[in-house]
């Protein structure tokens, strides 16, 4: 009766350590590699046939640097596609932090449409408008 108990006691401790490992794994490659669910906030200061968009994006690690292009794929339809380096001068941490952005469009005032990606995936934009001195 001893052994049945100590062998189920140890079959116990073996699913318990593969399941924890297989969390561990699992939240690593995932949450690496998922979008943030958090949009990025956006100011979109608009002047006449003008948008200077600036913000901020969140990054999956600390040492990752940003740098970005503007697409135009269809009229009045522009993405700031994000592409991320490592940075190797900076010790690298499994954290999301926060980098700065900012550019100038030149696009109609009304009815452009801002999108954005992060490596190639969608990533989610909350853009808002100021309007400051636009003139006819």
């Amino acid at each position: 009766m001893d052994e049945a108990l100590s062998s189920a006691g140890k079959i116990c401790i073996a699913i318990i350590a593969v399941a924890y490992l297989t969390f561990v794994v699992s939240n690593r490659i995932f949450n690496t590699s998922m979008a943030s669910t958090t949009p990025a906030v956006v100011r979109d200061v608009i002047q006449k046939d003008e948008h200077h968009l600036y913000g901020k994006i969140l990054v999956p690690r600390s040492c990752d640097e940003v740098s970005y292009q503007i697409e135009n794929p269809v009229q009045n339809q522009y993405i700031l596609a994000f592409t991320t380096w490592e940075e190797p001068s900076v010790a690298c941490l499994n954290t999301p932090t926060e980098r700065v952005f900012d550019t100038v469009i030149f696009a109609p005032t009304i009815g452009t449409e801002f999108t954005a990606t992060l490596d190639k995936a969608p990533l989610q934009l909350a853009v808002y408008p100021i309007i400051s001195g636009i003139q006819d």
